[in-house]
Parts: structure tokens; sequence; C-alpha cells
């Protein structure tokens, strides 16, 4: 019985020897490329050129950038 414990954890050592680096990995890669895909899209939104046609409000977020309060 207590052979079968030994064994038993040394296969659980020699999966998660591999399997948490790769798992690590994958998220890694996983959490940069969205966050690259969002970072990109809100990169976009803040160039878009400002409207302020509607109710004398501006839209988009580079008004920030060229216009200032009065």
């Amino acid at each position: 019985m207590r052979k079968l414990f030994i064994d038993r954890a040394k296969k659980i050592d020699t999966v998660s020897r591999a399997g948490f680096p790769l798992a690590f990995l994958f998220f890694n890669i996983f959490y940069w490329v969205l966050y690259k895909i969002l970072r990109h899209e809100d990169d976009l939104q803040f160039l878009k050129p400002y409207d302020c046609s509607v109710r004398g409000r501006c839209t988009g977020a580079s008004h920030v950038l060229t216009r200032t309060r009065v």
C-alpha cells in the first residue's frame, strides 16, 4: 500500500514538473495577447477625432488632448 502512494506521488511530481510551467506559459501568452489587443483598441479609440456636434458634447477620447476646458 505504501509503495502505491509513493508511486502515485512520483507520477504526480513528474506530471507537475512539465504541467505547471506549460500552464504558466499558456496563461502568459493568452494574457499578453489579450492585453495587447485591448490596449490597441484603447489606443485607436484615443486617436479618434472628436465630434462635438451632438448637443455640444465631445465624443471620443482625443478631445482631452486637443481641447481645454473653458
